[in-house]
């Protein structure tokens, strides 16, 4: 059953299947931190959820805002998957989306006009060229949207380490659930077009 779960190889063969042309992958790989770089600016224009002082020295670099409570959210649940993707995800990707987002909250006038912007657009750039025009395919998100928001970013982080050779035999493993998934895919195409 498809659904926000913690077992990692249904996880990526479930958003793997949607993503399998390399050019939707680099766009995804190039817009996903996009989205979760804008969701921290949105989320730093709300009252933080709870409010506390960050000590002296790292309350230069850190504040304790909603983009840090996302951050923390995504690596958690990240963590529980993969340990290391995640904490590799959390200083390489998350880390810096949040210091920027933080930065820019507080330093760049209007900064979440930009914010959504780049969101609107990262989202166009994955649906229209990515899905449409290359994939051929709808997007993950129109099966499970919760899934999918939760799973995009450390998905593409996995495809930057897959295609580093990191962890082959899991990779081996995501593309074979991913043939039977389109194998199933297809299957409940072809019965619709009855």
């Amino acid at each position: 059953m498809l659904g926000f779960n913690f077992n990692l190889l249904e996880q990526l063969s479930f958003y793997g299947a949607y993503h399998t042309k390399f050019w939707n992958q680099i766009i995804h790989i190039i817009f996903v931190p996009c989205i979760f770089w804008t969701s921290c600016v949105f989320f730093n224009y709300l009252p933080p959820l709870v409010d506390f002082n960050v000590p002296e020295p790292y309350d230069k670099y850190i504040q304790a805002n909603n983009g840090l409570y996302l951050l923390a959210a995504y690596g958690l649940y990240f963590l529980t998957l993969e340990p290391v993707a995640a904490s590799t995800w959390i200083f390489s990707i998350g880390s810096p989306c949040y210091l920027i987002a933080t930065f820019m909250s507080q330093y760049v006038e209007s900064a979440w006009t930009w914010a959504l912007a780049l969101h609107v657009f990262s989202w166009y750039a994955q649906i229209h060229p990515g899905h449409i025009i290359i994939e051929k395919r709808k997007p993950a998100l129109l099966d499970s949207l919760m899934q999918s928001l939760v799973l995009a970013p450390f998905f593409v982080w996995f495809e930057i380490l897959f295609w580093a050779g990191y962890r082959p035999s899991l990779l081996a493993e995501v593309n074979k659930e991913i043939s039977k998934r389109h194998k199933q895919m297809a299957a409940v195409a072809a019965a619709k077009s009855k």
